[in-house]
C-alpha cells in the first residue's frame, strides 16, 4: 500500500540492461536544517563506504546512485540486468547496517562523518560563489517556496551558534537517516530495460 511499481519492459533494442530507480518520499528529511544536514551528511558518509565495492560493481557493469532530496531519497542502479537485484539488495542492506554501525559509535566510521560534515560545510560556503546563474536559479527557486531553509540556516547548523549549542553527532546522523528511510515513508518506484514483470516484483 506504500509503494508504486512502475514497469517497462524493452521488447525492442533487446539490449541485456535494465534500470531500476526508486524514490523514498519521506516528510521528515526537510523538517529542519539540521535534519536536511545530518541526511546529506549520511548520503556522503554511504558513498565513502561504498567505493570500493562501486570500483568491483563497475567492472560488472554496473553503477548505482543514492542521492538526498528535501522530499527524501533517491536510488538508482544500473547496468546487466542479471545482477541488478543483488546490486539492490546489497546496497539498501547496506546503508540500514551502516546505520547500525554509526549508532554504535564505529571508529572508523566517526572519521568518515567528520570528513562528510567539513566537505558539506565548505562546499555551502563556496555555494555563493557559482556562476551567477546557478545562484539566481537558486534564490529563485526559495522565492517560490513556501516553506524553505536557507544556506546561512544549514551554516549555523555546522558551524555556528545552534552547533556550538548541539553538535552534530555521528549518532544523531543514524538516527535521522534510520528516520528518513523506515518511518513516515511511502515509495515509487521504476523497472525499464531487460526485466520482465516477475523479476520487477523482487524490486518490492
Amino acid at each position: 500500500p506504500k509503494l508504486r511499481l512502475w514497469h517497462k519492459m524493452d521488447r525492442y533494442w533487446r539490449v541485456p540492461k535494465a534500470f531500476v530507480k526508486v524514490y523514498l518520499l519521506s516528510p521528515t528529511v526537510y523538517q529542519s536544517p539540521r535534519s536536511m544536514t545530518l541526511n546529506r551528511i549520511f548520503q556522503r558518509v554511504l558513498k565513502d563506504d561504498l567505493n570500493s565495492f562501486v570500483y568491483d560493481a563497475s567492472l560488472a557493469g554496473c553503477s548505482y546512485k543514492v542521492s538526498c532530496h528535501p522530499t527524501g531519497y533517491r536510488i538508482s542502479v544500473r547496468g546487466y540486468s542479471e545482477k541488478l537485484p543483488f546490486l539492490l539488495d546489497t546496497l539498501t542492506t547496506r546503508m540500514l547496517s551502516l546505520i547500525a554501525e554509526m549508532k554504535a559509535g564505529d571508529p572508523a566510521l566517526q572519521a568518515k562523518f567528520d570528513k562528510a560534515k567539513e566537505s558539506l560545510l565548505r562546499e555551502t560556503k563556496n555555494y555563493r560563489l557559482d556562476s551567477p546563474h546557478d545562484v539566481a536559479n537558486y534564490n529563485s527557486r526559495l522565492l517560490m517556496e513556501d516553506a524553505v531553509w536557507y544556506l546561512h540556516n544549514y551554516i549555523d547548523v555546522m558551524e555556528g551558534p545552534s552547533a556550538q549549542a548541539h553538535p552534530l553527532t555521528m549518532e544523531d546522523c543514524a538516527r535521522s537517516a534510520e528516520e528518513s528511510l523506515t518511518g513516515r515513508i511511502r515509495g515509487e518506484a521504476l523497472c525499464m530495460g531487460n526485466i520482465n514483470e516477475a523479476e520487477t516484483h523482487k524490486v518490492k
